[in-house]
Formats: C-alpha cells, sequence, structure tokens
C-alpha cells in the first residue's frame, strides 16, 4: 500500500517535513506574514509580486494574517536590513528575503512557494 503523500513528492516541502516531524493539521492559531512593503498580488511594475502572491493564497484557503511589512529589500548590505521587520525575518531564517510565515507555535514557512503550498494543505477551520 501507498503510503507516501503528494506533498512529500513536492520539492518544496513545509518547514516542519524538512525537520523530519510529521506535517500537523492546522488550527486556526495565528498567523504572521512578513512582506517586503507590499502585500498586492499584481504590481505595475514588476508583475505578480511574490509577497502579494503569498498573501492571496492564504487569504483563500480562509486565513487572515497579521501582516507585518518588512520593507528594506534582501539584496542591500545587512546594515541596511535593520527594520525590525527584516531583523525578525533574519532570527527566524538567518536571511533577509521575504514573504515568511511565522506561526505562533515557532513554525516558520519560508518562500512564496512554500507559503502557497501550506495555505492549500491548511485551509482555515470552518467558523462554527
Amino acid at each position: 500500500m501507498l503510503t507516501t503523500t503528494v506533498l512529500e513528492l513536492l520539492p518544496f516541502r513545509f518547514a516542519a517535513n524538512r525537520t523530519g516531524r510529521p506535517a500537523r493539521t492546522y488550527t486556526g492559531r495565528a498567523l504572521r506574514l512578513f512582506v517586503c512593503w507590499d502585500n498586492r498580488a499584481a504590481h505595475p511594475v514588476i508583475g505578480a509580486h511574490p509577497c502579494g502572491v503569498a498573501y492571496e493564497a492564504l487569504r483563500d484557503a480562509g486565513h487572515d494574517p497579521e501582516v507585518v511589512k518588512a520593507y528594506g529589500w534582501a539584496k542591500l548590505p545587512a546594515f541596511l536590513n535593520q527594520t525590525s521587520g527584516r531583523r525578525r525575518v533574519h532570527e527566524l531564517t538567518g536571511a533577509y528575503e521575504v514573504p515568511v510565515l511565522e506561526l505562533d507555535d515557532g513554525e516558520v514557512v519560508a518562500g512564496t512557494e512554500q507559503i502557497v503550498f501550506w495555505a492549500e494543505a491548511n485551509p482555515a477551520p470552518a467558523s462554527s
């Protein structure tokens, strides 16, 4: 009998799966999404905006994340990325790249594709 799930076969895995722990079922805890400066999915200059795509995926899955604007730019030297948001992202991931999703239990999902996969696998619980 095949016990491997589709998500385990994907090259982009959730943070929980990278540590070898089984993926957990999302129970409606608080979410904090770190974005650069915008959470629109389409941007007039750059087209699809990674932070906005992650935000829209969470919203489409029924979540209402707290959005933290980290400002800065990951390509800048570290001494220029010292906003509180970028510092927190660096503490969580070791890098300055956003978007980053932080759950209240400390689980971290970094990167647009990983956040989209997480949102699809963890829809918000139905309201009573």
